[in-house]
């Protein structure tokens, strides 16, 4: 069983509460995602001390920089790129989704597999994240209504993740979901088991054991360490 980090839980929600607000206030600005980009740097940090982290953040300084790494087939701007002298040894890609997910779930899926190909190809340690609120609200001209996610949509990432050793398979992946208050519509609090009532009991154990932000944080700090022995040692 998953150990959960309830402090780094806090930080998860504060940085995902101000990025959903820049995401409402200005749904085509990239800086929601810059937010959250700052926050995982600073998760990473933690434990990757001696290490370089560049991302597109709302942080100033000499690594707050989109960065171009060469995948397998082709290059790639990744959202946060782990270095340590003159290895890069990992990326990681964040996804927020704000709206009408059941309709995109396949193109994510497919393009996630394309992306992780490219990238795991170049012996980079591959994370993928993916941000959700519940329910997930459905835009339709002037009115607004709500969708849920489904077992079907977290299975395909649950065989995924069991099918560990394909290239196609992040090396770490994270799916989050915070509570979308149906009044102020903010998010309140990140989804607890009791809170995903839409969803089957598979699926509620691949959220909170598999792909849960605490275990996300730990296994790819430790992976990208390992990699760098490897590749320095």
């Amino acid at each position: 069983m998953t150990s959960i980090d309830v402090s780094l839980e806090s930080r998860c929600l504060s940085a995902l509460r101000k990025a959903w607000r820049r995401g409402v206030e200005s749904p085509r600005s990239p800086k929601k995602l810059d937010i959250l980009h700052g926050w995982i740097r600073e998760e990473l940090l933690r434990k990757l001390v001696d290490y370089q982290i560049y991302g597109k953040t709302t942080e100033g300084g000499k690594y707050n920089q989109e960065h171009i790494v060469d995948g397998k087939y082709y290059r790639k701007n990744v959202d946060i790129v782990v270095s340590r002298g003159c290895y890069e040894l990992g990326a990681i890609s964040v996804k927020l989704i704000q709206s009408s997910y059941n309709k995109n779930a396949i193109n994510y899926f497919e393009h996630q597999l394309g992306e992780t190909a490219n990238l795991r190809g170049q012996r980079l340690v591959y994370g993928n994240v993916i941000f959700l609120p519940h329910p997930i609200p459905v835009k339709s001209g002037d009115r607004t209504s709500e969708e849920h996610l489904t077992d079907a949509s977290l299975d395909r990432y649950r065989k995924l993740v069991a099918d560990h050793d394909s290239i196609v398979v992040p090396d770490v992946q994270a799916i989050v979901i915070a509570k979308l208050d149906q009044k102020t519509k903010e998010l309140s609090r990140l989804a607890t088991r009791q809170d995903l009532d839409c969803l089957g009991p598979t699926s509620l154990d691949f959220l909170f054991e598999q792909v849960h932000i605490t275990k996300f944080i730990r296994d790819y700090t430790a992976d990208v360490a390992s990699a760098y022995q490897k590749r320095a040692g």
